[in-house]
């Protein structure tokens, strides 16, 4: 069976077109950076800032135990 291309496509209408995708989407991706960097002072945030984990609003997984102050012994031959 034959093939039923129609027409040739035009290779410049083709670059065209990719460029403009291309320049599309580094525009999209500009716009992405500035709405993120202006979100809660991030600009001024290097780096490091941004790779350290922050522990503010985190809880610890170890829970400390209830100590009874009646139930504590001091035993002096473990001290000297």
């Amino acid at each position: 069976m034959e093939s039923l291309i129609l027409y040739e496509p035009d290779p410049e209408i083709e670059r065209t077109f990719c460029l403009r995708r291309k320049k599309q989407r580094i525009e999209e991706q500009r716009r992405e950076v500035r709405r993120n960097s202006s979100m809660a002072g991030e600009a001024t945030r290097t780096l490091r800032d941004l790779v350290t984990p922050e522990v503010q609003g985190t809880t610890s997984s170890i829970a400390q135990p209830a100590v009874d102050a009646n139930n504590v012994d001091l035993k002096l031959v473990l001290i000297s």
